[in-house]
């Protein structure tokens, strides 16, 4: 039973310590010395998801919270893309956009969709 304990104490230690960081992101983000166009600034609205995440992943479902961080964290640019890298969502609609220009009829899922 000591495993339970200590799996709890980290998970929600970590989510404490994202929340701090975020927190710091956004007073660097209303900062007029810093900026939102700096990498340490977070948007309020990004840190509110990733707070909102974290408390779906500690009491509900772990599952789509991690999903959730493994593609923010580790996917170039994110979910929506920065600077350098244009992120999953643009990279989604630019797989689909060229693939239909070779076959018209490709979707992304096959027969989901009756036509």
């Amino acid at each position: 039973m000591p495993f339970v304990s200590t799996d709890c104490k980290s998970a929600l230690s970590g989510a404490v310590a994202g929340t701090v960081i975020d927190g710091v992101g956004v007073v660097n983000y209303y900062d007029p010395k810093v900026g939102p166009k700096s990498p340490n600034s977070v948007h309020p609205a990004k840190a509110g998801t990733n707070l909102g995440m974290a408390a779906y992943g500690y009491f509900i479902n772990s599952i789509p919270e991690l999903l959730y961080v493994g593609i923010d964290m580790f996917y170039p640019g994110g979910w929506t893309g920065d600077n350098k890298n244009p992120g999953l969502a643009n990279d989604q609609a630019r797989l689909d956009q060229e693939s239909k220009a070779i076959n018209p009829n490709w979707q992304l899922w096959p027969g989901a969709m009756k036509q």
